[in-house]
C-alpha cells in the first residue's frame, strides 16, 4: 500500500524576517532625551542655592542685630556703672554730658584766672606809722607849692602816680595818704570845707589822683566831696572803672575842686553807703570837727547792710580824733593822722 500521504495545511505567509516570541511582548518605552536629566538637576541646584544663599542672609542679619543689641545693653550698663569692674588692661571711655563739659571748662577757668573777692567782711587795724602816737602820717614835704603848680597846670604829671609816691597796690587794695585798704570797690568821703582852702586842698587833689591812679583797670572807685552839704564827683550815680578814660575823667573834676562852707560828713554816708554794690572800703579824711552824733548816726547806716570798713583820717586838725575813732571801731577800719602841709 502506498504511503499515506499526511494532508498539509499552508502556513501564512509572515513577511519580512521571521518574528521571535519577543515580537508578540508589550512594545517598549520611546527612548529619553539624553540631555533633559542634568538640566533638571542643575536647576535644582540652583534654587536650592538661591534659598540657602537667602536664608543665610536673614539668619546671619538676625545674628548681627542680636550682637549689636547686646553689645549696647553691655555698653550703657558699663557706662551707667562708672567702668566698675574693668579687668586690666582694658581702655574705658568715660562718657561725658554736654553739661558736664561746660562744668569742666568753667572749672578749668576758676582754676587759671584769679579770682578777687568782691566783699569784704572786716578790715584789721593798720599797722603803725611813723609818728608819737604810732598812728601819724608825715606832711607832704617841704615842696608842697611846686606840687600845686602843677596842679594848676594841665595836669599831665599826675598820670602817673609812681611819680608822686608809692601809690595804691593794685590788685585788691588800694592806698590813700599811705592807708591801705583791702578789695575792689573803694568810695573816698573827703572834706572840702573852707578850712581846706590852700596846701590842705591840693595836698588832697594829689592824695586823690595818686591813689585812683593806681587802681588797676578791674577795679571801682567813687568820690563823695562835702562841706555843709555832700555831692558825688561829677554828678555820677554809679561806680567809676579804673579805666584811663575815667582816671582822665576824675583828674579832670578832681582839679576844679574848691573849698568853701562847713564840715557836715553824714550825707557823704548816706551817698556811700547806698551805691549799689556796697565799697568793700570807705576812705574817710576831715580836718575838723563834725557834730558827735554823727558817729552813731553813720554807724547806723552801716549796719543797715554789709559793714564796710571805714578808714578814718584826720588832717592837721586833730579835734574829730575820738569820733574818728569810734567811727573806725564800729566799722571795723582804721584811724591815722595826717600831718598838715608846713
Amino acid at each position: 500500500m502506498s504511503r499515506m500521504q499526511v494532508p498539509s495545511f499552508p502556513q501564512p505567509a509572515v513577511p519580512g524576517p521571521a518574528r521571535s516570541a519577543a515580537a508578540f511582548a508589550a512594545p517598549a518605552p520611546a527612548p529619553a532625551d539624553p540631555g533633559a536629566a542634568p538640566n533638571d538637576f542643575a536647576q535644582r541646584l540652583k534654587r536650592w542655592v538661591v534659598r540657602a544663599s537667602v536664608i543665610g542672609a536673614v539668619v546671619s542679619l538676625l545674628v548681627h542685630i542680636v550682637l549689636m543689641l547686646i553689645a549696647a545693653v553691655v555698653y550703657f550698663q558699663v557706662a551707667q556703672a562708672g567702668g566698675a569692674g574693668a579687668a586690666p588692661g582694658e581702655i574705658e571711655l568715660a562718657i561725658v554730658t554736654e553739661a558736664e563739659l561746660q562744668a569742666l571748662e568753667a572749672a578749668a577757668l576758676e582754676v587759671d584766672t584769679p579770682v578777687v573777692p568782691d566783699v569784704v567782711e572786716s578790715t584789721p587795724e593798720g599797722p603803725p606809722m611813723d609818728g608819737p602816737g604810732g598812728d601819724d602820717l608825715p606832711a607832704a614835704g617841704a615842696d608842697i607849692g611846686g606840687i600845686a603848680d602843677a596842679l594848676r597846670g594841665t595836669g599831665d604829671g599826675l598820670d602817673r602816680g609812681s611819680d608822686l609816691g608809692g601809690g595804691g597796690m593794685g590788685g585788691g587794695a588800694a592806698s590813700f595818704f599811705g592807708v591801705e585798704a583791702r578789695g575792689d570797690r573803694f568810695a573816698y568821703i573827703v572834706d572840702t570845707s573852707g578850712s581846706m582852702r590852700g596846701e590842705k586842698l591840693d595836698r588832697l587833689k594829689v592824695e586823690l589822683l595818686e591813689s585812683i591812679n593806681a587802681l588797676s583797670d578791674h577795679q571801682h572807685f567813687y568820690i563823695v566831696p562835702f562841706n555843709s552839704e555832700a555831692y558825688s564827683l561829677g554828678g555820677k550815680l554809679k561806680w567809676s572803672a579804673a579805666g584811663d578814660g575815667e582816671k582822665r575823667w576824675a583828674r579832670e573834676h578832681i582839679l576844679i575842686l574848691d573849698a568853701a562852707g562847713g564840715t557836715n560828713p553824714l550825707p557823704g554816708f548816706e551817698i556811700a553807703l547806698r551805691i549799689t554794690p556796697r565799697p568793700d572800703a570807705i576812705y574817710f579824711m576831715t580836718d575838723g570837727m563834725f557834730e558827735p552824733s554823727f558817729a552813731d548816726e553813720i554807724a547806723r547806716i552801716n549796719r543797715s547792710g554789709r559793714r564796710v570798713p571805714i578808714h578814718c583820717l584826720t588832717f592837721g586838725d586833730r579835734s574829730a580824733e575820738p569820733l574818728m575813732r569810734e567811727i573806725a571801731k564800729q566799722s571795723g577800719g582804721t584811724y591815722h593822722h595826717i600831718e598838715a602841709p608846713n
